[in-house]
């Protein structure tokens, strides 16, 4: 009996190392911002929807103040690099519906 509960613990201990890791990884990953765009319904602009261009436009101009772990990632050199606009009117139109939108 104490056997079989020592492998069930060491099989959650596993199953909960997997997930953090994976977490950490999807985290970063550009797949969080189309996971995100794709469940709100969102437009999509080069592949990435209109939170994502929201976000980096706040972040590029300091719109808002920063996340502690904005403040981390700047730290450790994994913060978001500024991006330019060009006169492409589909980007036009979606950076100005994701400077509307509102924080849910």
């Amino acid at each position: 009996m104490g056997n079989l509960a020592l492998k069930s613990k060491k099989r959650a201990l596993i199953l909960l190392s997997a997930f953090l890791v994976l977490s950490i990884i999807l985290y970063y990953s550009p797949l969080r911002w189309k996971f995100i765009g794709f469940i709100r319904g969102e437009e999509f602009y080069k592949d990435m929807p209109a939170s994502y261009w929201k976000e980096r436009i706040e972040a590029d101009y300091r719109i808002k103040e920063m996340r502690w772990w904005q403040k981390i990632s700047r730290r450790i050199g994994v913060e978001n690099r500024p991006f330019k606009v060009s006169e492409d009117d589909e980007e036009a139109k979606v950076l100005i519906r994701a400077m509307a939108m509102t924080k849910t």
